[in-house]
């Protein structure tokens, strides 16, 4: 258990890389290279993934949040539009919604 979700979501990821490295490393044991080839590839290609996570976490605003949505609807791949959604509704929930202050100027006048 992980206090923050986005340790845990790493944590998964990189248990996943080991996977590939334990299974590549059972194959090649018994002498079945083409399939430990095959398993190395794959994990290769899962590193290489991570990797444009990264760079892509790193350079935006929005950060792991425009990752994960990326992932979770890849067919949404206008990255602009994508980042300024978070970016708003991060701004939205740190501002204070207009009902509260009018009300609250309401009651400091009274």
């Amino acid at each position: 258990y992980f206090k923050a979700k986005a340790n845990e979501k790493h944590y998964e990821r990189v248990q996943t890389y080991k996977n590939f490295i334990l299974d590549a490393r059972y194959y090649l044991g018994i002498k079945q290279y083409k399939d430990a080839d095959s398993c190395l590839a794959a994990f290769e290609e899962l590193l290489n993934s991570y990797k444009k996570d990264i760079r892509l976490a790193d350079k935006s605003e929005a950060g792991w949040t425009l990752v994960d949505r990326l992932r979770d609807d890849p067919t949404d791949k206008n990255l602009v539009q994508l980042e300024n959604q978070i970016l708003n509704e991060r701004r939205d929930r740190r501002r204070p919604s207009r009902r509260n202050e009018s009300s609250d100027n309401l009651q400091l006048s009274q």
